[in-house]
């Protein structure tokens, strides 16, 4: 609250006196003492109370450079001899002011000496009986016993999942991890209400997926759910062959849906089966002695083998993070929380100060984070032309390793930062090495433009946010160096505010071990398979919100009365387990609880890397001489084939994975292409291409064909899950879905 004068004629401060050779004046103001320190073109003063308690030091430097305009001066607010605000001056006006930041920086964790044991698996298998899914089936390993409860020796499903939980509820069990694959998405829809009934629930949940469910059963017993998709993201009888080399068994869930649970007969039919042949069926049959089959039995044991195969999957898992990088998996629930923990043991240097971002600082940035750039030119080839889909190999961590990253103390700026005479100052002010970090910026583009490359995310009514490619005029938050890119192809922008960084290239060591694992082993070998997981799973933790989606249980009224109790929290997600109960998941915005926020998030860093991964593709975008007849996040089709320069199997080139005759381009993700031996290739967002009911009735050439044409549409029957935690069940409809 100390307002100074615009200028540094001291005359026009008030009364103040020099000493008699004018290298010290002292001025009394309001009850304030300030005393200055001469130089050529500069002083420093010391304001201080009447009791000698120091207020604040500032520095003015004259920028006039023939030394006679004293209002143009920058003015520097010191704190230990180091400068944290910075004014500058023009005419008795405020022309550009900046402001270093002090968040904490990001640290490194040790490593582990010892792997944990606390490990368990579990699966449920389920009948559909008039559309809706119920659990008959529930088994258990925990790596030496396995245990099965099945629906015909209880009265309902619900007792049997009861039981089941109960099972679990045992001393020896204690802080054990128990984990079902995909989770989160299916078994929780079975448990969780029950659950709700036998232990206190403490839940983790973000973006609507359930992270971990912690069951606290009673002092000396909690254990804790997870989704093993969320940290081997794969299906299960994929984990299993590169993993440990084995098979899921086979299983004909079809005919389970389709009889009795009493069945005891004939081993039931192939086309009971999924994605099977003959051969295999055949085997199948003949393992079975007199063709004679148990519904019960073989579902038991198709059951058991789940569970012995996921805990043999994350065991060997487990062992080889732990062998390469001394982490303990079961430590970390989902694989980005696993990648930054192997980046903050192996890899973090902490001079490089990596900033914790939160608050207004994580707000403004977090307008310049989006993904990748889908969009389509032409809906199709002509009759003369080829189409080269090629992708770039590894596109993010590409740019994690080649591209620099912001880091030190954030400068927030307002003013204009473009002026060079402006950023010399700054720049000298605070050591910065570059005019980089993140701008809101007023964007101009040519209204012709064909191929835009700069991102903005608007609001559409009853649809939520969209990231369009804008032409004309608008303002929005960018990085740097994207902006400067947009340079080149004619964009115009001018800025006033914004936060700069320094630069450095943290992510080095990591990517090149990571892709040199990658290099050195055959493509669905763990060390492969694992190496790929880690490379792409880092730069999306350092985007995450800074703060904790905490959740809680409420009836109505408790939910009612703890949101008009509390206004700062935001509600998340709420899913209705009762007519009365109520799982809520909120944060507290703007709060200074450190309990309630994380102090390793960065989204200035998440957003570099998408940033300059758009930057790579842009270059594809606007090459002469070529057709770009579609673009995803790091592929692109084009009319002709790539110079050799830019294809190969280093990280960042591309590499061709189709030539097709023929491609017609619906819409985003929605297309279908041909090669020369008639291999079909589609995509459809929204559709199950590799479903019973789309492989018995796909969609050909000529349909999307047709769908070219205004007004026409293409109607699809698919099969869909409506998922009811309130009802714990899972019901299948026929839904039509339409292409047009």
């Amino acid at each position: 609250n100390v307002n100074l004068p615009l200028t540094m004629d001291l005359f026009q401060w008030g009364n103040i006196k020099f000493n008699y050779n004018f290298t010290c004046a002292d001025l009394n103001i309001d009850g304030l003492e300030y005393h200055f320190i001469l130089h050529n073109n500069y002083y420093e003063c010391y304001i201080n109370t009447i009791n000698d308690n120091n207020l604040i030091i500032f520095r003015d430097t004259l920028l006039d450079r023939s030394g006679q305009d004293l209002t143009h001066f920058k003015r520097e607010i010191l704190r230990k001899w180091s400068v944290v605000k910075l004014f500058i001056y023009n005419d008795y006006q405020l022309i550009f002011k900046a402001k270093k930041h002090y968040p904490s920086f990001l640290k490194k964790v040790k490593k582990v000496d010892h792997l944990s044991n606390k490990l368990m698996t579990i699966d449920i298998e389920t009948k559909v009986t008039n559309g809706k899914m119920e659990a008959i089936c529930i088994s258990i390993f925990d790596g030496k016993i396995k245990k099965s409860f099945f629906i015909d020796d209880f009265l309902t499903s619900e007792e049997m999942i009861i039981r089941a939980i109960k099972y679990l509820n045992k001393p020896k069990y204690n802080g054990f991890k128990v984990y079902a694959h995909n989770f989160s998405s299916f078994d929780a829809i079975f448990i969780l209400s029950r659950l709700v009934k036998n232990a206190k629930l403490e839940i983790k949940n973000r973006d609507g997926v359930l992270i971990e469910i912690k069951c606290r059963f009673s002092r000396n017993v909690s254990i804790t759910f997870r989704d093993s998709y969320l940290l081997l993201p794969s299906s299960l009888d994929s984990l299993a062959k590169n993993f440990i080399k084995e098979n899921k068994n086979l299983f004909p869930y079809d005919f389970v849906n389709k009889t009795n649970l009493d069945y005891n007969g004939d081993v039931p039919n192939i086309s009971y089966f999924n994605d099977i042949s003959q051969d295999e069926y055949l085997s199948y049959k003949s393992s079975f002695n007199n063709n004679k089959w148990n519904l019960k039995k073989e579902t038991i044991k198709y059951c058991e083998s789940d569970v012995i195969l996921l805990y043999r999957v994350i065991r060997k898992f487990a062992t080889r993070i732990f062998n390469l990088y001394h982490v303990d998996v079961l430590k970390y629930p989902t694989l980005p929380s696993l990648a930054f923990a192997i980046y903050r043991s192996n890899f973090l240097n902490e001079i490089w100060n990596i900033s914790n971002l939160d608050g207004e600082i994580y707000k403004f940035i977090s307008r310049s984070y989006s993904g990748g750039h889908v969009d389509l030119y032409y809906h199709q080839n002509n009759d003369n032309e080829k189409v080269y889909r090629y992708d770039v190999n590894s596109l993010y961590p590409y740019s994690m390793m080649n591209c620099s990253m912001p880091t030190g103390y954030p400068i927030q700026f307002e003013g204009n930062i473009l002026d060079n005479e402006i950023y010399d100052i700054v720049a000298n002010t605070f050591n910065l090495n570059e005019r980089y970090g993140f701008f809101e910026s007023n964007i101009e583009t040519h209204k012709d433009l064909f191929i835009p490359i700069i991102l903005k995310k608007i609001k559409i009514d009853k649809v939520g946010y969209r990231t369009i490619a804008p032409l004309g005029k608008w303002t929005d938050v960018y990085h740097s160096e994207e902006l400067n890119n947009a340079l080149k192809y004619g964009y115009k922008y001018t800025t006033n505010k914004g936060y700069l960084f320094n630069k450095g290239y943290i992510f080095k060591d990591y990517v090149n071990s990571l892709y040199e694992l990658k290099k050195s082993s055959n493509s669905g070998e763990p060390n492969y398979i694992i190496s790929k997981l880690l490379l792409n799973s880092l730069y999306g933790r350092f985007g995450m919100n800074p703060y904790y989606l905490k959740s809680e249980l409420l009836s109505n009224t408790e939910l009612d009365n703890y949101i008009y109790l509390n206004d700062n929290i935001h509600i998340y997600d709420k899913l209705e387990l009762s007519d009365n109960l109520n799982l809520i998941s909120y944060y507290k915005e703007d709060c200074n609880d450190k309990y309630d926020k994380s102090n390793n998030v960065n989204v200035a860093i998440a957003s570099s890397i998408t940033a300059f991964s758009r930057i790579h593709m842009s270059y594809f975008k606007q090459m002469d001489g070529y057709k770009v007849f579609y673009s995803d996040t790091d592929s692109i089709d084009l009319n002709k084939p790539l110079p050799d320069e830019f294809v190969g199997k280093e990280l960042g080139l591309l590499k061709l994975e189709h030539v097709w005759e023929k491609a017609i381009y619906i819409s985003n993700k929605a297309y279908i292409g041909i090669d020369k031996e008639g291999k079909i290739y589609r995509k459809l967002r929204g559709i199950k291409v590799n479903s019973k009911e789309f492989k018995n009735n796909p969609i050909e050439i000529e349909d999307f064909e047709k769908l070219l044409y205004k007004d026409s549409e293409l109607l699809v029957n698919q099969e869909r899950w409506f998922k009811s935690f309130r009802n714990s069940n899972i019901e299948t409809k026929e839904i039509i879905y339409k292409l047009q």
